[in-house]
Parts: C-alpha cells; sequence; structure tokens
C-alpha cells in the first residue's frame, strides 16, 4: 500500500463510500440528486485544497481563490 493511500482518501472513494450510506429513498429524486451533487463537489474541493499545499503543479494551476471561482469549484 502507498503511503498517499494512508495520508489521505481519493474523492472517488469517499464519494462511493458517500452513496453507499446515503439513503434517498426519504428524498425526492431531484433533491437527493442536488445532495449528492453538492457532497461530491465539496470533497472535491477539499481534495484539490490538500492538493495545493502539497504539489507544486496544482498550486501552479490554482495559484488564487479567483482561479478556483473559475474552475467553478466555488461561488463568490
Amino acid at each position: 500500500m502507498a503511503v498517499y493511500d494512508l495520508l489521505m482518501l481519493w474523492p472517488e472513494g469517499m464519494a462511493l463510500m458517500f452513496n453507499s450510506f446515503f439513503n434517498d429513498v426519504a428524498l425526492p429524486p431531484a433533491t437527493a440528486k442536488a445532495v449528492r451533487h453538492s457532497v461530491y463537489r465539496y470533497l472535491l474541493l477539499a481534495h484539490i485544497l490538500l492538493l495545493r499545499d502539497m504539489s507544486i503543479s496544482v498550486k501552479k494551476q490554482f495559484p488564487t481563490y479567483k482561479h478556483l471561482i473559475e474552475a467553478k469549484l466555488l461561488t463568490e
């Protein structure tokens, strides 16, 4: 097992775990889809913010919050 697998969970794995535990029977389909989409966006944003501190190439791609807004990962 790689060191990075121990230090951080990848967003895809977290999304799969969330999807398996998220019971959308109690919610209308449109609301459940919106909740899932929001959670996935937050997972991806958290992962990018973490990688910005660890990777120079990610820091170059997203040097400021304005770049995250332009990539539609954040809203103003």
